[in-house]
């Protein structure tokens, strides 16, 4: 229009259309120039957008990573304690099958040594028996002759360091009409166990120092009546008694007892035929049972004994 009226020489009306068109133009800029940073900013919002979720992917991305990682360790570690579980406790089974087998081991050679022992029981108690009918035989034999032998049967025995003694008859070394006898070398000590059956046994204890020692003089050959002879060893002491006796069997038994003075060590006979003797000695001291059987009471002797033959003059 601005041209036409331009052309057509109408001056005012070209102008005021220009005015028109250019205001028209600049709304249309204006409207073009908004819509424009409109997009520019939906384009910001948009790249801003991409980079938040960008972000956020990374760092989820990142919280996997760890989150996988710790997983793989957590199994790791429990392969590890699991792997040394089973070691355990295969080395607990292997442990108790050795102990189980060292028990079986230990309950057969018990089993066998109480079959042994059952075995040495009975022949023991076979034993027993055989000497049992043998004795009732000869006490059937013997019953109405003097001095028959008192032999402990059954349950019943002596001990002396938990060794069973030997019985056996008088001889010249004891006092009664039988005893029971066991060499012990150089034991010092002995205890004795009187087992009368197997809810009672009785024990005593004997110390060899009890008493002292006592010998004949190895020079002593000749023993003179009214004349005293010194032997070896201490004085006689309290408590201590000292015996020497001359015996002879010629012609039938006979025995002398010399005099002992207390205090001293020297020994006197008198009204001694002439003749060739056995001189024994003996120092001895005795003391009270401890453990006594019921009220039979009883007691112990400790002696030293020497012989030898002299001639009495």
């Amino acid at each position: 229009m601005y041209e036409l009226y331009q052309a057509s020489g109408d001056a005012n009306k070209a102008v005021k259309y220009a005015a028109q068109y250019i205001i028209l133009k600049d709304s249309l800029d204006a409207d073009r120039r908004t819509e424009l940073a409109e997009r520019i900013r939906i384009v910001d919002d948009l790249r801003i957008q991409h980079q938040r979720a960008s972000h956020a992917e990374s760092a989820l991305s990142r919280q996997k990573i760890i989150f996988y990682r710790i997983v793989v360790c957590t199994m790791f570690v429990i392969l590890i304690l699991l792997g040394r579980l089973i070691s355990v406790r295969r080395k607990r089974i292997r442990l108790y099958e050795r102990l189980q087998t060292e028990r079986v081991a230990r309950m057969d050679e018990s089993l066998k040594r109480q079959e042994a022992e059952m075995v040495l029981m009975r022949e023991q108690a076979e034993r027993k028996a055989r000497e049992v009918e043998q004795l009732n035989q000869t006490f059937a034999k013997k019953k109405d002759a003097i001095f028959t032998e008192i032999k402990l049967t059954g349950e019943q025995g002596i001990y002396a360091n938990l060794k069973p003694m030997n019985y056996h008859y008088v001889n010249e070394l004891v006092w009664v009409g039988y005893s029971y006898s066991l060499t012990l070398g150089n034991d010092t000590t002995v205890t004795f166990s009187f087992k009368r059956n197997t809810s009672k046994i009785l024990t005593n204890m004997v110390r060899k120092s009890f008493v002292k020692r006592i010998a004949i003089p190895s020079d002593l050959k000749e023993v003179v009546n009214g004349m005293a002879w010194k032997w070896v060893g201490d004085n006689c002491s309290e408590g201590e008694k000292i015996e020497a006796i001359l015996e002879k069997n010629t012609d039938g038994y006979s025995a002398f007892y010399g005099t002992v003075t207390e205090g001293k060590n020297d020994v006197l006979f008198e009204g001694v035929p002439a003749g060739n003797y056995k001189l024994i000695l003996r120092r001895y001291k005795t003391a009270e049972l401890k453990e006594k059987d019921g009220n039979a009471g009883g007691d112990f002797a400790v002696v030293y004994y020497d012989e030898k033959q002299v001639v009495v003059k």
